[in-house]
């Protein structure tokens, strides 16, 4: 991933989330979409990362390697709670709608569903036989 970067902006138009590449690892910045002000940098622990807004914008989902999946509050990337990690790396992560879920898909097929407030695994299963690479709730929150 050298020289890349990525970048997901709140669906309310103030925040944009940033992660690049620092050395071995990734580096995720919060920043103002209006003016490009950085809030806060959180250091993640591959430069393999994936990021999702929660619907109010007030945190931040990040899958990063085969082995990490935070939510940071999004006012200052404190680390609010671990959820299960995946064991593959993640190629796509959504929040629902609603903001109660968070949605992760691997390189190897697999999905998984936790719940924001406790960190509980709501869904674990083996979608396909190749990687998840875009997923996306339904308006209800039903379905992926």
């Amino acid at each position: 991933m050298p020289g890349r970067e990525r970048a997901r902006l709140f669906a309310g138009g103030q925040l944009l989330v940033n992660v690049s590449q620092q050395g071995e690892r990734g580096r995720l910045a919060l920043r103002d979409a209006q003016t490009g002000a950085e809030s806060w940098t959180f250091r993640t622990p591959s430069t393999w990362t994936r990021a999702a807004f929660h619907p109010s914008g007030r945190s931040v989902v990040v899958a990063s390697g085969a082995s990490s999946v935070l939510l940071l509050d999004a006012k200052d990337g404190r680390e609010i709670r671990a959820l299960p990690d995946s064991g593959a790396y993640v190629h796509a992560l959504t929040v629902s709608h609603d903001g109660e879920f968070a949605a992760y898909g691997d390189e190897q097929g697999n999905i998984r569903c936790a719940r924001l407030k406790d960190g509980q695994l709501t869904l674990d299963f083996r979608a396909a036989g190749c990687a998840i690479r875009q997923m996306h709730f339904t308006p209800d929150n039903r379905r992926l």
